[in-house]
């Protein structure tokens, strides 16, 4: 097997570490054998950060790494992907608390699992991972992505405060931190300056293919069909949890107030989450229920991707969204906010339209879009071309590895 090294992280003639902090493949060689057992930690199945750990594990395991997952059992859909992978699965009982129960768990996987490497992902399981580590008298180096820093967008001055103060005192104990995105490490080192030295950017990748407008346009008819959805309809559409940060609700009040211009668009709504009650309530409320349709979360959701003529993201902010990936790989232009992460994966008027962060502003960006058709092609061109050069499966493997090696050193 093959290790791969990042000229980032040689030291230079000083005897400190480069500046630049972004994982390229350019700089990445091969060099000694690569680290061949890791443990992914996260604290939830639900959500992108768990379709990512479960994509990455993967992957991983296909170039000849040991790859385990700890997680809880709360999305059976993901559960079953895991298992139909072969990745062996280890249930961590883990709700919003820390309980003793979780951490004594996790303490014990990992001193009898001979793992080289403990990479957690989210606030929630690099906490109470690093508690459990602490209790090890030979821990394994730790590598902690951050799929978007939350704690600096939490809405009460305390909750930032005390989340900050617990990463203030566990970052010591983190070998590396990935960042996914130029905002989501400019948050973190904003709140743990310190770490600068061994804070990476490592983009997520998505490996769904990019279709034939042939399989396109023949899922979008079938899909039209089934649900007796006219031809000359315009479906907007968004794929998210169904959870505060999405602000689904805004979505929802956008398309209201445009239903005097477009009043045949149909709004899809494909996720589940905590506020799926309110958000098929306000849509009766706002009385635009009879044209939209709210789908669960499905094991082929990327197929729905090809059903939209507009893909929104409304989210207060982001990490890096892969479901703007996942809408560009299906030939589908987007719209998102301008709010970090989703800033920086679409330029607008370029590969997709950023939309002010408020109603009226994503009210504004799809009017926008809809009288702007005929760049879609053009856009849709672009994104792929940029997917192709940064956000690929093989380019995030790189990189990933390239910090594991970063750790043993």
């Amino acid at each position: 097997m093959v290790r791969f090294r990042s000229r980032d992280f040689l030291p230079n003639s000083t005897g400190g570490v480069e500046k630049t902090r972004h994982v390229t493949p350019s700089l990445i060689m091969a060099t000694i054998e690569s680290p061949d057992r890791i443990l992914q930690v996260v604290a939830s199945l639900e959500g992108g950060a768990a379709e990512h750990v479960i994509f990455l594990s993967y992957a991983l395991r296909t170039e000849g790494l040991e790859v385990e997952i700890t997680a809880p059992t709360d999305n059976a859909s993901k559960h079953n992907k895991i298992e139909r992978y072969g990745i062996p699965f280890h249930p961590l009982p883990l709700p919003s608390s820390y309980p003793l129960a979780a951490l004594f768990r996790l303490r014990t996987l990992i001193r009898s699992g001979g793992f080289t490497h403990i990479h957690v992902h989210g606030h929630r399981a690099a906490c109470i991972v690093r508690l459990a580590m602490l209790l090890l008298k030979n821990a394994p180096p730790l590598v902690y992505t951050v799929h978007g820093y939350h704690p600096a967008h939490y809405p009460r001055a305390i909750a930032r405060f005390i989340a900050n103060g617990i990463e203030k005192l566990l970052s010591p104990f983190t070998n590396a931190f990935i960042c996914v995105s130029n905002s989501t490490r400019a948050e973190l080192l904003q709140a743990v300056s310190w770490i600068e030295q061994r804070c990476f950017i490592v983009e997520n990748g998505v490996s769904i293919g990019i279709p034939s407008q042939f399989i396109i346009d023949d899922f979008r008819n079938c899909f039209r069909s089934e649900w007796e959805i006219p031809d000359d309809a315009f479906i907007i559409g968004t794929v998210a949890r169904l959870h505060w940060q999405k602000s689904i609700h805004r979505l929802l009040e956008a398309f209201a107030s445009l239903s005097e211009e477009f009043d045949q668009d149909i709004l899809v709504i494909v996720g589940d989450g905590p506020e799926e009650e309110r958000l098929e309530n306000l849509a009766e409320e706002l009385g635009i229920d009879d044209r939209c349709l709210f789908f669960e979360y499905m094991s082929d959701v990327h197929s729905m991707y090809m059903a939209m003529d507009l893909f929104v993201l409304p989210s207060l902010w982001e990490g890096l969204p892969l479901t703007v990936l996942e809408a560009w790989c299906a030939g589908t232009p987007v719209v998102v906010t301008d709010v970090s992460g989703s800033r920086d994966l679409v330029e607008d008027g370029l590969d997709g339209f950023v939309a002010e962060n408020s109603v009226q502003g994503i009210a504004d960006a799809i009017r926008r879009a809809r009288r702007s058709a005929n760049l879609f092609p053009e856009m849709i061109d672009h994104a792929h071309r940029k997917y192709l050069k940064q956000y690929t499966p093989r380019t995030m493997l790189e990189r990933t590895r390239a910090v594991y090696d970063f750790c043993l050193r």
